[in-house]
C-alpha cells in the first residue's frame, strides 16, 4: 500500500490534493518526493481509522514489511524489511534510536508499542548508516509521537484483546502538553500451537509529550514507559509446550529532549539528548531450579546527537556528531559497556529536476576500531507526477555487548557486519492514483551467527528483489495493492528462516457515506522455512481475509473488526500460535 496521501474520512476522495509530507527521519526534513531512498508514511488519519492500535498490525500492512511473532498478542516480534534480518532495522522514537541492549542481537521488540500516542510513522528503506550509524543496514522506522491534538479521547476495546486508553492534551503559555495512557490485555489462546492453556499477555504504556516554542527556540520533550508481561510457554525440546510458569517481563523507560535553534534563514541547529533504560526478566521452565532457566538483565542507552543544517542556494549541507554509550548487566556476568563516537555529513545538490546527494560517516569504537560508511543518491523529477530515485549505500552493525562478552558464548574478536546496497525506484503520484516499483539488492558480509560454541563472523548474505504498489482513489473509496518478491543467497547454503519469497497485500476502503465505511484486507504469504534443532521445517503458504467496519459521529466512533474471516490455520514461526477467527470492538469517545 502506497500510503502517500491523506484522504480518509476528511473530505471527498476524488480530486483531492496530493500531499508531499516532510520526512523528519531523514534528518534533513526533506520532502518525500526529494528523498533518494524509498520511503512510506503512515499518517495519523490511517492510524486512527484502523481498528487495531498495535504497532505490529499497523506496520504489517505496508509493502516490503513482514512481521512474525512468538505467539499471539504480545509475543516477541521480529520485523523483516525487504527480507533482511530484524536486527538490521533500526527503530526510532522521534528520531532517536531505541533497542534492547540486553538481547543478543540488540533489536527492538515492536510488540510492546501501540499507536495511541503516535502521530505518524515513517519507513525509510535501504542503508541509513550515514545518518544513523550502526544497526540501520536495512532501513529505519521512525515513530513520531503526538505533540499537539485537536481533541481529547477515551478509548475502550474488547475482543481478542481488551483495551482501555486515554489521550489528553492542553495548551498554555508554557507550551502544549499531551498525555497518553493505555492498558491492553489478551488471554485468547496458548502461545504454543499445540497448547491447551490460555496464556496471558499484559501491556501498559504511559507517555507525556511537551512542545514549547519561543522566538527562535523550540523544545520537544518525550517521556515514555512501557511494561510488557507474557506467559511464553516453555521450550523443553525443539518446540514450545504449555508451561504456566514460563514467562517474560520487560520494562522500558525512554526520555528525550530535543532542542532546535533557528539561527537565521540559512542555519538551523539541532540537539537531541536521550536516555533509554531496559529491564528484562525471563523464566523458562516450571521444573527448573530457581537459578536455572532464568535471565535477569538490564541495560541503558544514552545518546547525544548534535547537527547543523545549512541551507545552500543549490541545496543543503548537513553535518554533526553523535556520542552513544550503552551499558549491560546480566545475572552471573560482569557489567559491560560500549561507546561509539561518530562524525557525519551529508550534501544535497538540487539543479532544476536533478537532485544529487552524497554523505559519509566515521565511527570509532574502543573494541572494533574505526569504521567508515558512505552513500550516493540521485533523484530525477521527470515532471510534477513522475520521479526516478536511485542510490548506492553502505551500512554496518556493531557487535552487541552480549555477542562480545557473554561468559558462555561471547567472542571479543567479532568484527562489525557491513553491507553494500543499491536500489532504483520509479513512482507516479497524481490526485487520483499512485504507482511505484522498485528493485533492490543488499550484500551483507561478516554475518554474525552462532557457530559451534560461540558467536562468529561466519557467513555472507545477499538479498535482492522487486517491490511494487498501486493505489486508486475516487469518491467511493480507496483501492490499493502491493507485491514484494524477495530472493536470498546465504553462503551457508541454508534457507533464510521464516521469510517468504512472495507477499501480496490488497486493501479496499469503501466509503459508504460520510459516517460509515468498510475496509476489506487481504494478504497472501508464500511458503517459508524454519529450523527446529537440526531439521528444516516447511511452513505452508496461506491467505488471510480481514474486515473492518467504522461508524463515526461528531463526538464518538465505533469500530468493529473480524480477523481471519475464514479461520485459516497457519504458522509464521514453527510451533507458535497465530490468531484464528476473532472479533474486536472498539469505541472512541471525543471530548
Amino acid at each position: 500500500m502506497l500510503r502517500l496521501s491523506i484522504l480518509f474520512f476528511c473530505f471527498p476522495v476524488f480530486g483531492a490534493e496530493v500531499l508531499d509530507p516532510i520526512i523528519v527521519g531523514s534528518k534533513q526534513e526533506s520532502k518525500l518526493s526529494e528523498l533518494t531512498s524509498s520511503a512510506q508514511v503512515i499518517t495519523k488519519e490511517e492510524i486512527e481509522s484502523f481498528t487495531s492500535s498495535r504497532a505490529v498490525d499497523i506496520l504489517n500492512r505496508e509493502a516490503g514489511i513482514d512481521i512474525v511473532q512468538t505467539g499471539l498478542v504480545g509475543g516477541a516480534a521480529s520485523l523483516f524489511l525487504r527480507g533482511m534480518e530484524s536486527r538490521h532495522v533500526l527503530v526510532l522514537i522521534d528520531g532517536v534510536r531505541v533497542y534492547d541492549p540486553t538481547v543478543a542481537d540488540r533489536s527492538f521488540n515492536l510488540s510492546i508499542l501501540n499507536t495511541l500516542d503516535i502521530e505518524r510513522v515513517e519507513i525509510i528503506k535501504g542503508a541509513q548508516s550515514v545518518l544513523y550509524g550502526s544497526d540501520a543496514i536495512a532501513g529505519v522506522i521512525n515513530f513520531i509521537t503526538r505533540k499537539v491534538s485537536n481533541r481529547n479521547s477515551l478509548f475502550l476495546g474488547s475482543g481478542y484483546y481488551d483495551q482501555l486508553a486515554i489521550n489528553y492534551g492542553s495548551n498554555s503559555r508554557f507550551g502544549y502538553f499531551n498525555f497518553s495512557g493505555s492498558l491492553q490485555e489478551s488471554e485468547v489462546d496458548s502461545s504454543a500451537s499445540d497448547g491447551e492453556e490460555k496464556d496471558l499477555s499484559n501491556n501498559q504504556n504511559l507517555s507525556l509529550n511537551h512542545r514549547y516554542k519561543r522566538d527562535k527556540l523550540e523544545f520537544e520533550t518525550t517521556i515514555k514507559r512501557s511494561r510488557n508481561f507474557n506467559y511464553t510457554d516453555a521450550q523443553t525440546g525443539s518446540l514450545p509446550s504449555d508451561d504456566h510458569d514460563s514467562y517474560a517481563r520487560d520494562v522500558q523507560d525512554f526520555f528525550r529532549e530535543g532542542v532546535t535553534y533557528h539561527y537565521n534563514q540559512k542555519y538551523d541547529v539541532f540537539l537531541d539528548l536521550s536516555l533509554s533504560q531496559y529491564q528484562r526478566y525471563n523464566k523458562y521452565l516450571q521444573t527448573a531450579p530457581s537459578d536455572y532457566g532464568v535471565q535477569d538483565a538490564q541495560g541503558a542507552i544514552s545518546n547525544l546527537d548534535f547537527r547543523v543544517k545549512e541551507k545552500k542556494k543549490d541545496g543543503l549541507l548537513l553535518y554533526g556528531f553523535q556520542n552513544l554509550i550503552e551499558t549491560y548487566e546480566n545475572q552471573g556476568a560482569s557489567d559491560e559497556s560500549l561507546q561509539m563516537f561518530d562524525i557525519y555529513g551529508m550534501r544535497k545538490y538540487i539543479y532544476d529536476k536533478h537532485i544529487f546527494e552524497y554523505g559519509a560517516r566515521f565511527t570509532e569504537n574502543q573494541d572494533y576500531g574505526q569504521h567508515l560508511v558512505h552513500s550516493l543518491g540521485y533523484n530525477y523529477l521527470l515532471d510534477s507526477k513522475r520521479t526516478i530515485k536511485s542510490g548506492v549505500k553502505t551500512g554496518f552493525k556493531a557487535p552487541s555487548i552480549y555477542h562480545q562478552t557473554d561468559p558462555n558464548y561471547g567472542n571479543p574478536n567479532l568484527a562489525p557486519e557491513k553491507s553494500v546496497g543499491a536500489e532504483v525506484e520509479y513512482s507516479y503520484i497524481s490526485s487520483v492514483a499512485d504507482f511505484y516499483s522498485a528493485v533492490f539488492y543488499n550484500d551483507v558480509e561478516n554475518f554474525i551467527q552462532f557457530s559451534n560454541s560461540s558467536f562468529a563472523n561466519v557467513s555472507q548474505a545477499k538479498y535482492w528483489g522487486v517491490e511494487a504498489g498501486v493505489e486508486k482513489r475516487n469518491s467511493n473509496g480507496v483501492a490499493s495493492a502491493n507485491l514484494t518478491l524477495t530472493n536470498y543467497d546465504l553462503s551457508t547454503g541454508k534457507e533464510a528462516a521464516r521469510r517468504p519469497k512472495e507477499i501480496i497485500k490488497l486493501n479496499y476502503l469503501f466509503l459508504i457515506n460520510s459516517s460509515h465505511s468498510l475496509n476489506i484486507d487481504f494478504v497472501y504469504r508464500g511458503q517459508t522455512y524454519d529450523n527446529v534443532t537440526s531439521d528444516k521445517v516447511t511452513l505452508k503458504s496461506y491467505e488471510l481475509w480481514n474486515l473492518d467496519y467504522t461508524y463515526e459521529a461528531k463526538n464518538f466512533k465505533v469500530m468493529g473488526s473480524l480477523k481471519n474471516v475464514f479461520d485459516r490455520d497457519y504458522e509464521t514461526i514453527a510451533g507458535y500460535s497465530t490468531l484464528g477467527r476473532n472479533i474486536q470492538l472498539n469505541v472512541v469517545s471525543y471530548f
